[in-house]
């Protein structure tokens, strides 16, 4: 299969699979995957998640390792669990279909504030915002938890 893709100079485009999960290290807005306020974040970009369990370790030269597992339920729901040293703050950022209607946290047995903006979810540490702007991806700060982080999304 051949695909033609016009792109800016200024721009380089990453195909990726749907379902796929990404993790990567944003400093600016360059690549349309966070700006420099996701600095501090380890990004893990998930696009179009599928109906399949997906399951990615990642390793870095240094530093701790994490474990990301996504699968859909029986009602629909999307369930991550992030598993990494408490030290590390991610950021989930998925690109769906649709938004959820919420975001809950399997740990604590509460919901996650949605916020108007990506700036005020950065503000408070957690929660997550719908950026229009960005063909209605969604941001999640999960905060940081002993043994990880497990959310629920609703559909």
């Amino acid at each position: 299969m051949t695909v033609d893709y016009d792109c800016p100079f200024d721009k380089f485009p990453v195909f990726h699979r749907a379902g796929s999960i990404l993790p990567l290290h944003v400093t600016n807005a360059l690549a349309d995957h966070g700006d420099e306020t996701s600095s501090e974040y380890l990004t893990l970009l998930v696009v179009r998640p599928g109906e399949q369990h997906k399951k990615r370790e990642v390793r870095e030269t240094s530093g701790p390792g994490l474990l990301v597992e996504y699968e859909r339920t029986d009602k629909g729901n999307l369930e991550f669990s992030i598993s990494a040293h408490p030290t590390v703050k991610c950021m989930l950022r998925l690109r769906c279909v649709a938004p959820p209607r919420a975001v809950h946290d399997l740990g604590t047995q509460t919901a996650l504030v949605q916020h108007p903006d990506i700036s005020t979810a950065h503000t408070h540490g957690m929660g997550w915002t719908v950026l229009p702007e960005a063909g209605g991806e969604v941001v999640i700060l999960p905060g940081r938890g002993d043994r990880g982080v497990h959310l629920s999304l609703s559909f």
